[in-house]
């Protein structure tokens, strides 16, 4: 019985598919992972406006002489303030709107990269 090592089993049955040397597992399973880095990307973003808008609103975050809209919305914490001065509740619609539009982003992006889509 002649005497066939895992190595030669395993180059021969690559030699069989027509496989080069430099095939990489992340070739068969890269089209499947694109889809879930952009939306762990697209989720991060907001993750990270939101964390930077709520430290700025306690008073942890950026600090007077530059402005953040957590800054901008502290200025309107009271319901007396609102009343008064209404316009101070647009950095929050700019938040909203913000956040929503890269967790929008990202779900047109994944369904632009899955590729087990039928079109």
């Amino acid at each position: 019985m002649p005497h066939i090592d895992i190595h030669t089993k395993k180059f021969s049955s690559l030699t069989a598919l027509k496989a080069n040397h430099y095939h990489s597992p992340l070739t068969d399973s890269g089209p499947s992972l694109t889809s879930y880095l952009v939306v762990a990307a697209t989720l991060t973003i907001p993750g990270m406006m939101l964390t930077e808008a709520t430290l700025s609103f306690l008073g942890f975050g950026i600090h007077e002489p530059m402005t953040s809209w957590g800054q901008l919305l502290n200025a309107a914490n009271n319901v007396v303030v609102i009343q008064l001065h209404p316009w101070l509740l647009i950095p929050g619609i700019f938040i909203v709107v913000g956040v929503l539009s890269f967790n929008f982003m990202g779900d047109a992006l994944r369904d632009a990269f899955d590729p087990f889509t039928i079109v």
